[in-house]
């Protein structure tokens, strides 16, 4: 009887010890105050320019968070387009201090990478997060609105090298397999994930991705397969001509090559919304080209866009209305009646287009 007693006695004793070893590990965390941002003030309006590039900012000023206890405390100064709900937050910035700026130049650099347009202002809202650990909820301060109007630089975003058999024919270079001379596609959020166009004339063209404008690193495709391989791997090959999209996931080792032949459709082409004006290759100046008569629609509207294959799925349009496509975006509005020369550019990280009245 004893025995079974002391036995009990064990049992409920490590029972007791278990509770509280639980209690001990598993704190309680009660949050008593969220950053409070005492600059900037709600409703600032800044415009960057060259000239101020090296001047600050705005240096960002908040209180401490508390979470209760004692711990060392993270904060990200986040902003995203105003409206967004941080869907698309870009941290311009982390501390472990109540404080953070940065430099006009700093600040139109991520603005302009993060596709604010340049030139006009643009809404945006800002906040700090406060995190101690991945195991407890961050806490966020409130929001504080700005406008901030950026200015146009060249970004040089990362780029892979597209050498091959093509280039002298279409019109890249007077040589063949010259990386030096290639076209290149660019990682826009320069996270190794590429992509851009090139143009085939001829069939059958190939060529291969090199990460420098020389061949000490390439990629190419054994077993046309859509996975790359480095050491000498074989050219990838195209059978038809025409342009087309390259995608590449360097991480990955994947790659897409997509055709691409644009046209140009919209309520102000003799087609309307029906069917497509298609765009030629000019070797000379590497771009896409249609010459055509613009009018206005019943409704008023002269209106087109940019979409390969007579289809929707590659489409590009003017959002900001400053000459740079977007894809998917909007409808680009043609000032008057008249015939037009229409350019495609798709060289360069951003693509562009010219509407000429002749």
């Amino acid at each position: 009887m004893k025995k079974i007693s002391f036995l009990l006695i064990a049992v409920f004793g490590m029972f007791i010890l278990n509770s509280c070893s639980d209690e001990d590990f598993d704190p309680v965390v009660e949050v008593t105050s969220t950053p409070t941002i005492s600059a900037p003030a709600s409703g600032a309006s800044y415009v960057l320019t060259e000239a101020n590039a090296a001047e600050v900012f705005e240096t960002f000023t908040w209180s401490a968070a508390d979470f209760g206890f004692q711990a060392a405390t993270s904060y990200a100064v986040q902003i995203d387009n105003a409206g967004n709900g941080f869907a698309d937050a870009l941290t311009i910035g982390s501390t472990n201090e109540l404080t953070f700026s940065l430099t006009n130049g700093d600040m139109n650099q991520k603005l302009l990478a993060f596709g604010v347009p340049y030139g006009a202002p643009a809404s945006m809202e800002m906040r700090v997060v406060a995190s101690i650990s991945d195991l407890v909820d961050q806490v966020v301060s409130e929001t504080i609105a700005f406008t901030v109007t950026p200015y146009e630089v060249v970004i040089v975003y990362p780029s892979l090298y597209v050498p091959g058999n093509y280039q002298a024919a279409s019109g890249y270079s007077a040589g063949d397999w010259s990386p030096d001379t290639a076209p290149e596609i660019h990682s826009i959020k320069s996270n190794d994930v590429y992509e851009g166009f090139i143009y085939l004339t001829n069939a059958n063209s190939e060529f291969k991705f090199t990460t420098e404008p020389n061949w000490d690193f390439a990629y190419g495709d054994d077993g046309a397969d859509g996975t790359l391989e480095s050491d000498n791997a074989a050219n990838i090959v195209v059978a038809d001509p025409g342009m087309y999209k390259l995608d590449v996931d360097v991480p990955n080792l994947t790659y897409t090559v997509t055709a691409a032949n644009f046209g140009v459709i919209g309520s102000g082409t003799p087609t309307g919304w029906d069917s497509d004006t298609d765009m030629t290759w000019d070797p000379a100046n590497q771009v896409l080209t249609v010459t055509l008569d613009i009018a206005a629609d019943g409704e008023g509207n002269r209106q087109i866009k940019f979409r390969a294959n007579d289809d929707w799925a590659i489409n590009y349009g003017d959002t900001d209305r400053n000459g740079t496509l977007v894809a998917g975006g909007e409808n680009i509005d043609v000032p008057s009646d008249g015939n037009y020369t229409i350019t495609l550019d798709l060289n360069g990280p951003v693509y562009r287009y010219t509407l000429t009245k002749n």
